[in-house]
């Protein structure tokens, strides 16, 4: 004959029920009947104690899980779990400690080791982090397949703490290889997408974040990620569908309101790009992106004097940071105080020092404080901007740098408005004497301008040129010859 089942049995069976269910308080109620009669029940002891996490309790989640290690001191799980209830705290010191005791009990928990790692990181100690999600990898799962599922999502850590360290070409190949275990890893497409976003692969970052988007139509971070990207790439009617999607699915989304502050700006809606940033700085008053933003709005809006204590607190927070170093120095310069705007560009570009926006605004600046020299240096940086790129002429004939050109025929082309074209224009009789000169020009001046003495020939731009060996922009003629003018 079968024994019959004590009560406390069947009760423990009802409130494992109602746990499993999600019904907290019914489990919690039933927990505490059990232990009424059986204080010493340390399994009873330890659920309640999950259920005091769950519900957002972990002071008095971390009674219990001590009360339940002093019952069974070898127990693993007891630990891990007093270790997650520590970490809520924020004694991560004594967490990492819980973790520690629960992998001496148990040392083949790949999860354990997961979270300690993860633990880890969050202290700064990333060597040891990183040994932990190796330790996982190096272990033997057989065809356990949730044992090779934590591998996967080790290996997703992995990658995640080497993009921390910038070893991306590491992290790209640890997240490819997450993804061919686990192709519907909508995080691991996201974090993918992410890193190749910064190493400018643009059109396979799209690619991860749409997958991403497919697998998981409501994820957040991706469409916040996917407007960015376009945002990036000035594709802003969609850019906008997906900042505004991201903000609608997380309300509270710091990162996709100021995203969505700068796309705004850039449609020239100043006002909403205000209100987003704002928004974004009272769920988050330590976002200093969002003051960045917001200080390139109210400049843009004109409101000079308030835009300074924007970049003013951003640099606050992060001194050496160049976006926000060459953004002041702009306002300095829209201000007239050449003299600083010229040291906070300098700092600029020395944080920087491939930075063309602030060389080239260092450039204007210098120029505008009579460096004539340094200044036509700085403004050669224009060519390497973002936004004069598609300006480029990518002529295959090398650039003229001043010298001799023998009998060799010199292109000298216009590159920006007709009142350049006429300002940098009178340098080219000079330079055509005893030179053979083409002068290629905007259409509208051909009239004006083919008259100039000593040029071979003057050419409307569109037309096709003729053979020429050396190139230079009027803009640039001042550099090369060394002449002291201004715009």
């Amino acid at each position: 004959m079968f024994a019959q089942q004590s009560s406390d049995s069947v009760s423990l069976e009802a409130g494992l029920a109602h746990h499993r269910a999600g019904r907290l308080p019914q489990a919690e109620a039933i927990y505490r009947q059990i232990l009424a009669s059986a204080p010493d029940h340390a399994d009873v002891i330890f659920l309640l104690g999950v259920a005091s996490l769950q519900t957002g309790h972990p002071d008095r989640a971390l009674d219990l899980f001590s009360r339940a290690v002093k019952l069974q001191p070898r127990n693993s799980a007891y630990h891990s779990n007093m270790a997650v209830a520590l970490r809520a705290l924020g004694r991560k010191g004594e967490a990492v400690a819980s973790y520690r005791e629960a992998l001496l009990h148990q040392p083949g928990n790949l999860d354990t080791h997961i979270q300690l790692g993860l633990l880890l990181g969050e202290c700064g100690d990333l060597a040891n982090e990183e040994a932990q999600y190796r330790l996982v990898l190096r272990h033997p799962v057989g065809l356990d397949l949730a044992a090779v599922r934590t591998q996967v999502d080790a290996r997703f850590h992995l990658a995640n703490l080497l993009v921390r360290r910038k070893q991306f070409d590491d992290a790209i190949s640890e997240f490819r290889q997450v993804l061919r275990q686990r192709p519907d890893f909508a995080e691991a497409h996201c974090n993918l997408g992410a890193v190749l976003f910064d190493l400018a692969a643009f059109e396979e970052c799209e690619r991860c974040y749409r997958e991403a988007l497919r697998l998981k139509p409501a994820f957040a971070e991706a469409h916040n990620n996917l407007g960015g990207l376009l945002l990036k790439l000035r594709r802003l009617d969609e850019a906008e569908l997906n900042l505004r999607e991201a903000c609608k699915l997380r309300p509270n989304f710091a990162e996709a309101l100021n995203n969505l502050g700068d796309l705004l700006r850039l449609r020239g809606r100043l006002e909403e790009a205000e209100a987003s940033c704002r928004e974004a700085l009272r769920l988050k008053p330590d976002y200093v992106p969002a003051q960045l933003t917001l200080g390139n709005a109210l400049r843009e809006a004109g409101r000079f004097h308030e835009a300074e204590p924007c970049y003013r607190t951003a640099l606050d927070r992060n001194p050496s940071w160049p976006e926000a170093l060459n953004n002041l120095g702009t306002l300095l310069y829209d201000l007239g105080r050449t003299d600083e705007a010229i040291q906070s560009l300098r700092a600029a570009v020395a944080q920087r020092p491939d930075y063309a926006d602030a060389h080239f605004n260092l450039g204007i600046t210098l120029l505008l404080a009579g460096q004539f020299d340094e200044g036509w240096r700085e403004y050669e940086w224009r060519w390497k901007q973002e936004t004069k790129k598609p300006h480029l002429r990518g002529f295959s004939q090398p650039l003229w740098d001043g010298g001799d050109i023998g009998d060799r025929v010199l292109l000298l082309h216009a590159e920006q408005g007709l009142g350049d074209t006429l300002q940098f224009c009178r340098f080219v009789p000079a330079i055509a004497a005893g030179r053979r000169v083409v002068l290629e020009v905007q259409r509208p001046l051909m009239p004006l301008l083919t008259g100039l003495p000593g040029i071979e020939r003057v050419v409307a731009n569109g037309d096709p040129l003729p053979p020429f060996d050396l190139h230079c922009p009027l803009l640039s003629l001042p550099r090369v010859l060394g002449m002291l003018v201004t715009f």
